[in-house]
């Protein structure tokens, strides 16, 4: 079973995957109004706070990019050695033969992912465009998507854990100062960048 902590827009996409292939989920958000809402659209979730979680029963955990993976919230997680995994881990276990062109950078990457995507439409090829911008990466399957290339935008957050991740190409745009509440370091922030660059 898997844990959807937080339900933004990925998190709501991650459910409706997992419901619409009848697969058992636990889900939270520490925003009460989140909570009502995903609670109006699906009617039989099991919302459960992570400090009265059965931990026995879940094997992973999707965690919303606002959530920083070193909060100490997550701490019991680790102990029960159950994987703290962003949107992009998922998408990437899903994928088959859709070639990935990933775009990530400080500045800039909206942009570039939205010309890329308009290019290859252009050039009467289908084209799914989403992730950081748009539609969230699991709409992909949602929507039934048939597209062979998808050009994505990724922020560092989402390649902070998502082991799965390949591309058929990816382009860091730029690096500077940025997320610094988060990182710390410029060296931690360039880490996360750089994970975008991968072995196919």
């Amino acid at each position: 079973m898997k844990y959807i902590y937080g339900l933004n827009k990925s998190g709501i996409s991650i459910i409706n995957y997992l419901e619409s292939n009848k697969l058992g989920y636990v889900a939270w958000d520490d925003n009460i109004k989140k909570r009502r809402e995903a609670s109006k659209i699906f009617k039989n979730i099991i919302l459960k706070d992570p400090k009265n979680l059965n931990y026995s029963i879940i094997k992973e955990s999707f965690i919303t990019p606002g959530i920083d993976l070193k909060d100490k919230k997550l701490n019991i997680f680790r102990k029960k050695n159950i994987n703290l995994f962003r949107d992009l881990e998922l998408y990437s276990q899903l994928i088959s033969n859709q070639k990935i062109i990933a775009i990530s950078g400080t500045n800039g990457k909206s942009t570039t992912t939205k010309l890329i995507g308009d290019l290859i439409t252009l050039s009467k090829k289908n084209c799914f465009i989403g992730g950081n911008i748009g539609k969230p990466l699991i709409e992909f399957v949602n929507s039934k998507d048939q597209s062979n290339y998808h050009v994505i935008e990724l922020s560092s957050f989402q390649l902070e854990s998502a082991p799965s991740f390949k591309s058929f190409i990816s382009i860091l745009l730029n690096i500077s100062n940025d997320h610094m509440d988060r990182y710390k370091k410029f060296t931690n922030y360039l880490r996360e960048k750089k994970k975008i660059i991968n072995k196919n």
